[in-house]
């Protein structure tokens, strides 16, 4: 009896050490529960440190410099013409964003948390930060800021039924899609009032974009061609580009050029007013009659839907107007 009594005890012992008691049970439920609302925590931090975008949807407008009528600027002429449009395309970098070497923002982990579900991420009214491509084992992730220009969006609102926008860079097509989407897509927080497409109205008709492919190295890109675009000089077009010299020679003479912008936020060049001014006078040189052929509005608003009035001429005053024929930006 005795020495079974003492082997039952010793089990006894052993069984105590293996079995948690009823508080540590519950301490490790505390922690299991900490656990999750600090996941729940982190959720909730990252919606209200920086907004997140609420169409996070892949664009298809891609398909239009990829499709069989792409290198035909037949079609395209007769789709400016038949509705009485110019071809404005835009370059991204310098002219309508800016995009730092290294970002100036520290990327936090909720950032990167939130980064792995969405196309990017908005600090504020007009910055965003998102990466590229899939992330590779053994090296670090990259991580891209964008800040937008002082002005795009309401230049991009401006263009109204006036013109069918095209999108060109050197970027590939992921960045692109990315910062096209942020133009398009203003920040939650700001939709309403009189910020641009807040009501779905006002919003560009795009209708190409060409970037990058990503297996061509940037330092084998060709110069940029309105070719690549389905547009050529029989069409009413408009570039507005920081640069001349990354266009072709024979496509120069239809590049606005602006004043690069390297990220200031007071931008000293009113973007919306002059290049509005030279989409107004590239469309009066090709569609208004002949009494309003001199005529050059100062308000570009009436691409939004204001009629034009009748009446005095105004001569161009900067950003381009009449005067393009004979400074060599205008068709001759």
């Amino acid at each position: 009896g005795k020495p079974q009594t003492v082997l039952t005890m010793a089990k006894s012992a052993e069984y105590a050490q293996l079995r948690p008691s009823v508080s540590t049970t519950i301490g490790h439920l505390w922690n299991l529960c900490s656990i999750i609302s600090v996941g729940i925590g982190l959720s909730r931090s990252v919606q209200d440190e920086f907004m997140l975008p609420t169409e996070d949807v892949r664009h298809e407008m891609f398909d239009y410099v990829k499709g069989s009528n792409a290198a035909d600027p037949a079609v395209a002429l007769h789709k400016l013409t038949q509705h009485q449009r110019v071809g404005v395309v835009f370059d991204l970098d310098e002219t309508l964003i800016f995009r730092p070497d290294v970002p100036e923002v520290v990327i936090t982990k909720k950032m990167q948390h939130a980064l792995q579900e969405h196309m990017y991420v908005i600090l504020d009214n007009d910055t965003i930060v998102f990466t590229l491509g899939k992330q590779k084992k053994n090296r670090p992730v990259e991580y891209h800021q964008v800040n937008l220009r002082p002005g795009a969006r309401k230049l991009l609102a401006s263009v109204g039924s006036r013109g069918n926008v095209y999108f060109y860079t050197n970027g590939i097509e992921e960045y692109a899609q990315k910062i096209i989407h942020f133009l398009l897509h203003p920040p939650p927080k700001l939709r309403g009032g009189d910020v641009p497409f807040a009501d779905g109205n006002h919003k560009p008709n795009v209708v190409g974009v060409c970037a990058r492919p990503k297996s061509l190295k940037p330092e084998s890109v060709p110069l940029k061609s309105l070719s690549k675009i389905g547009l050529d000089s029989s069409c009413p077009v408009l570039v507005v580009d920081d640069r001349k010299d990354v266009w072709r020679e024979c496509d120069r003479s239809f590049v606005f050029k602006v004043d690069a912008w390297w990220g200031s936020p007071d931008d000293s060049m009113n973007l919306q007013e002059t290049v509005g001014k030279a989409i107004d006078s590239t469309w009066n040189r090709h569609y208004a009659d002949d009494d309003d052929d001199e005529y050059l509005s100062s308000n570009i608003n009436f691409r939004v839907g204001q009629k034009r009035k009748r009446g005095g001429r105004k001569t161009a005053t900067g950003g381009g107007g009449r005067n393009q024929k004979k400074n060599g930006r205008g068709r001759k």
